[in-house]
This record gives C-alpha cells, sequence and structure tokens, in this order.
C-alpha cells in the first residue's frame, strides 16, 4: 500500500495495525477482536484534519504533559 497522510491518533495506529493482521499470510483472528474491541472501547470520533495536533494533545495541554 502505498504512504498516505495518516493522523497519529490511536484509532489509526489500531487500523493499521489490523490492516497488517489481515493482509498477512497467517491472520492472527485473535488479535484482531482483541485490536477492534480497543476502537470500540477508547476510539472517539475526532475532527482534525491529519498533521494538525488538537489543542489537549499539545505539549502543556491539560491531558499530554509530554513525557
Amino acid at each position: 500500500m502505498a504512504d498516505k497522510q495518516h493522523t497519529n491518533s490511536m484509532c489509526s495506529i489500531y487500523a493499521r495495525l489490523i490492516r497488517d493482521q489481515i493482509t498477512s499470510d497467517s491472520p492472527d483472528e485473535e488479535t484482531i477482536v482483541e485490536l477492534t474491541e480497543y476502537i470500540e472501547r477508547y476510539c472517539q470520533t475526532v475532527g482534525y484534519e491529519p498533521g494538525e495536533v488538537p489543542e489537549h494533545l499539545e505539549e502543556g495541554g491539560y491531558l499530554f504533559d509530554g513525557q
């Protein structure tokens, strides 16, 4: 797959991990189910363009301290 612009969100990472599993020679169904459950539990709709950093994730933001 061509290198496309993507967000560095948790949901984007889960999607890439799931895609890697599905397209592998020996997909691990248990891992796929586990990752989709993480998405259901933790991912939210984020209205930010790829490359933009939401204020709460910027260094000094109230949810992210940069460490």
